[in-house]
């Protein structure tokens, strides 16, 4: 069950740093967007979803 919270938890904050980066960075059509902002965007979303998906593991091994 603390594995739902922290996985909840990561969630959330992550969505809402990502909701600030897009204010801050502005909306541009798909069309305005260089390479270089194509990949940043893809590059965000990576590393978003690796922070939330990633369960880590605190026991003795």
């Amino acid at each position: 069950m603390a594995q739902f919270w922290e996985v909840l938890w990561s969630s959330v904050v992550v969505y809402l740093l990502l909701i600030i980066l897009a204010r801050f960075i502005g909306k541009k059509l798909l069309s305005q967007m260089t390479y270089f902002d194509f990949v940043i965007a893809i590059v965000i979303g990576t590393v978003a979803g690796e922070r939330v998906g990633k369960i880590r593991h605190y026991g003795l091994l």
